[in-house]
């Protein structure tokens, strides 16, 4: 930080240009997103005329932003055009163009605090924007969402404690209060599934899972349950499928060795048993916990792959 008042530097005549390259070297040190700095940015633009121009940089940044939005097809995919967009609003942080877009993909992200910012930022560089009153609109709405969430959250929260308890059934009213909260949240879905499977609620527990995994597609943890109530159901192809879809997506993921040995269970079953060792022995690997069982596994199937 400069550490000198906005008072000071007007009472020494300095000209909101100076201003304005003195905060642009703030914000190339500070490291983080910084709304006070950022504001004070675009109130010195705001006093230049003509108005600052756009780097090329940023315009690229924020062109490769767009064109990535347009390839996205998950949350998880907007994670490119939020890197894009955030890049877009460093170089050229007075650029209203750059934070809209910016918080179309934070709200696509599930970063609501982040986003209700970037619309700040829009209003405060724009302030004669056309959209003003719906872009606060937008602010109220998202406020709403934040407060969804939240209560979210705190049902997940408390399930997770009834979890504990091994309560099934209660915590799976609270994690079905933390899905109709907010319907966007994987693990609400995920941790409803869950609950259904230890319940023996199993065609239940594949459509939460399904949701699950569609919301938070890059999860490895969202296809254990979803594969495991499949197998309880009886269709085993399925659930090998699923594993291995989840493998493809997330190779080292949370629970990488219960899906490893749940495919090893599954193609010994099927009789292949090369496949099945490997993934036995990859499971045993990655730190099993009953690597007694793994084991014993492995020295059943390895004389068959040995012939």
């Amino acid at each position: 930080k400069l550490g000198v008042s906005e008072d000071a530097i007007a009472q020494a005549g300095i000209t909101p240009q100076e201003v304005l390259n003195r905060h642009l070297v703030e914000l190339s040190k500070s490291g983080w997103w910084d709304d006070a700095l950022r504001k004070k940015i675009i109130e010195a633009a705001l006093k230049i005329s003509p108005p600052p121009a756009v780097p090329d940089e940023a315009r690229r940044s924020m062109a490769q932003g767009q064109a990535a939005v347009q390839l996205a097809k998950t949350p998880a995919d907007f994670a490119e055009p939020e890197k894009l967009f955030e890049k877009a609003t460093t170089l050229a942080p007075w650029w209203p163009d750059a934070y809209f877009n910016l918080a179309v993909v934070r709200e696509k992200t599930g970063k609501i605090d982040e986003a209700i910012s970037c619309l700040n930022l829009y209003l405060a560089a724009s302030p004669n924007a056309q959209d003003a009153d719906t872009v606060k609109t937008k602010i109220y709405e998202l406020e709403y969402v934040k407060k969804r969430k939240a209560d979210a959250q705190a049902f997940i929260d408390q399930g997770n404690k009834t979890l504990d308890l091994k309560d099934y059934t209660n915590a799976l009213t609270q994690f079905k209060e933390a899905a109709r909260s907010d319907p966007e949240s994987s693990w609400a879905h995920y941790l409803t599934g869950y609950c259904l499977n230890r319940l023996n609620r199993f065609e239940e527990a594949v459509k939460e899972c399904e949701e699950a995994i569609r919301l938070e597609p890059n999860h490895l943890t969202m296809y254990l349950s979803c594969g495991y109530a499949y197998g309880q159901l009886g269709d085993k192809k399925k659930e090998t499928q699923i594993y291995e879809e989840g493998l493809r997506v997330d190779p080292y993921g949370d629970n990488l060795p219960y899906v490893l040995a749940n495919l090893g269970y599954n193609y010994e079953r099927e009789g292949d048993y090369a496949k099945a060792l490997d993934f036995f022995e990859r499971a045993l690997v990655h730190n099993h916990d009953t690597p007694d069982d793994i084991k014993k596994a492995i020295d059943r199937v390895k004389p068959y792959v040995q012939r």
